[in-house]
């Protein structure tokens, strides 16, 4: 029965390709990286790609790449859709967790825009 775990573990690398890999992550990412990974992985996986009609993709998504200050909200304030769920991380997360995994998400799966700062989700609080 001890090989059944490790037949999981095959199994999820194989068909879920792709997970962010440690060497490509730069120090200023990990600790974004590490806040994806425990607080919203869960949904939109660890690849980024989400579930479709459930929970968004974040590779190559305008949104996450565009303007900050809608992407801040979202996170502080989080969303209810007629399918899926954002929940608010405003009292879960500091600021500067925020502005990581924000970073690591507007820098990684093909997104390429500028890091998000924890004064400027300070700002996003305060509006």
């Amino acid at each position: 029965m001890k090989t059944i775990p490790w037949v999981i573990c095959c199994l999820i690398c194989i068909f879920f390709p792709g997970t962010v890999q440690a060497q490509e992550i730069s120090g200023g990412l990990r600790q974004g990286q590490a806040v994806y990974e425990a607080h919203c992985a869960s949904c939109h996986r660890i690849t980024g790609a989400g579930l479709p009609n459930v929970f968004p993709s974040l590779q190559d998504n305008a949104f996450v790449a565009g303007d900050p200050v809608p992407l801040i909200r979202l996170i502080l304030e989080g969303r209810k859709a007629r399918v899926g769920y954002m929940p608010a991380w405003k009292n879960n997360l500091t600021d500067e967790q925020i502005a990581a995994v924000l970073t690591f998400i507007r820098q990684t799966w093909g997104n390429q825009a500028a890091e998000i700062t924890p004064e400027q989700v300070a700002r996003g609080r305060k509006e």
